[in-house]
């Protein structure tokens, strides 16, 4: 994995954290004329749900504001965020992965999603907080009440992420939910591959995978260079192959530093994460 990047602080001690619980499948109403964070937050709050991964389809914001990847301008950061672009007549949200969580306290959302120009493929870091909510849609969020998701500080990066806390003891019963982040220069899908033989799951479906990596490595062979980057999971599963080795399948669209999106599935032990990886997968059974 030559693909590593120093960043400016101290390298973190615990590189993977997984958190699980028993599993909720909850479609959430989204409500036109609302922030696209409140919209989601007055579902999931009433419900005692504060960490969850959800996939929205034909989402229509209006007006949104967006960022993308791009290099950071100084040495506090091995990456950044572009400007913020705003779009007033809106956009179309063809798909996005979103993980829910709490900052400080308040209802906080990271949400990267894929849109058309015209014939172009677009895509970027919606501001849930800066996007209107233009028409009623549906999401699916995949959830335990057992796991929160904190916005903490990290030293190593300089930003602050979310990190996965235990809310409470988890069920033994039904399916299990786990609740996930791989911090920087960790190779992506091996991580996973742990994380599921740490909480015994050997056949199991990554709801949403969102975060960066070091430039991007495929299995046909596309080498991406750039090293900003922003991931959105398409698809993805974990299953145990005859020899009894957990597999990992991660199909995803790529967004890099000039904004070409890029479609495939990632090899592994040749993608390691930019800055940070959250993760929501359900075990299958």
């Amino acid at each position: 994995m030559a693909r590593k990047v120093k960043h400016p602080g101290p390298v973190s001690a615990e590189k993977v954290i997984s958190k699980e619980g028993p599993l909720s499948i909850v479609h959430v109403p989204v409500k036109k004329g609302c922030k696209l964070i409140d919209a989601v937050s007055q579902v999931l709050e009433p419900m005692g749900i504060r960490g969850a991964g959800i996939r929205f389809e034909g989402l229509k914001l209006a007006p949104v504001n967006y960022v993308m990847p791009t290099y950071s301008s100084d040495d506090q950061h091995a990456a950044y965020y572009s400007e913020t672009y705003t779009v007033p007549e809106g956009i179309y949200i063809d798909y996005a992965n979103a993980t829910y969580g709490i900052r400080e306290n308040v209802p906080s959302m990271h949400f990267h999603g894929l849109w058309k120009d015209g014939e172009k493929q677009k895509g970027g870091h919606i501001l849930p907080a800066l996007s209107i909510v233009a028409e009623d849609a549906v999401a699916t969020a995949y959830c335990t009440k057992s796991v929160e998701i904190n916005s903490v500080y990290d030293p190593e990066t300089n930003f602050t992420i979310y990190d996965p806390l235990q809310k409470k003891e988890a069920a033994q019963d039904g399916r299990k939910c786990i609740i996930a982040t791989v911090k920087a220069n960790e190779d992506l899908l091996e991580a996973i591959a742990l994380i599921c033989k740490k909480h015994g799951i050997t056949d199991a479906a990554l709801w949403t995978a969102i975060g960066s990596t070091v430039g991007g490595d495929f299995q046909d062979g596309r080498i991406i260079e750039e090293i900003p980057t922003e991931l959105i999971a398409l698809d993805g599963k974990v299953w145990t192959d005859q020899a009894g080795e957990l597999q990992v399948d991660f199909e995803t669209a790529l967004i890099d530093a000039e904004g070409t999106i890029h479609f495939g599935k990632l090899r592994k032990g040749e993608n390691p994460v930019l800055i940070l990886f959250e993760l929501v997968i359900a075990a299958n059974e």
